[in-house]
């Protein structure tokens, strides 16, 4: 299955964009019609995604994306400070107050084994942004048994 990691600088403004269920890209002018391309081709609504804090070195909150990209938008102070692009709304599945440190998700999970050979962290920074990691069945679980809601993780496993 496809898994969208996407990283920030810092765990507030992951927490701001779960509190509003929504996420946006930073805003880089050199990158985006290449991510607008992305975005079109490889992201859509139901798509699951996971964060990762550059602060805190550590993975949080997986979610479903609940709308398509919006390739006009530009966001202006909303929902974080600075210029956003390329927004969509977000079904956050967990807590941004449950982490697994970068070290931890080594041994949990394979896929991020795959990723840049010199840092896993490194195959999810920008230029990762709407490339989707393939990623097993397991690991998906591995994922919400860390780090979602346990609700969420008891209807994933009984479905």
């Amino acid at each position: 299955m496809r898994l969208f990691c996407f990283a920030s600088s810092s765990d507030e403004n992951i927490t701001l964009g779960v509190k509003a269920n929504l996420w946006a890209i930073s805003d880089s002018v050199k990158s985006h019609k290449s991510r607008v391309g992305k975005a079109r081709k490889n992201f859509s609504v139901g798509s699951k995604g996971l964060f990762y804090s550059g602060q805190s070195h550590a993975f949080m909150v997986p979610f479903l994306s609940t709308s398509e990209v919006d390739i006009e938008r530009v966001m202006h102070h909303e929902v974080w400070f600075g210029r956003w692009t390329l927004p969509f709304s977000i079904l956050p599945l967990g807590s941004p107050a449950d982490q697994v440190g970068m070290d931890d998700a080594l041994k949990r999970w394979q896929f991020l084994h795959r990723l840049a050979p010199f840092s896993a962290a490194a195959g999810i920074m920008g230029t990762m942004v709407f490339n989707p990691i393939e990623v097993s069945e397991e690991d998906w679980t591995g994922i919400l048994a860390a780090l979602a809601y346990p609700e969420v993780l008891k209807a994933y496993v009984n479905r």
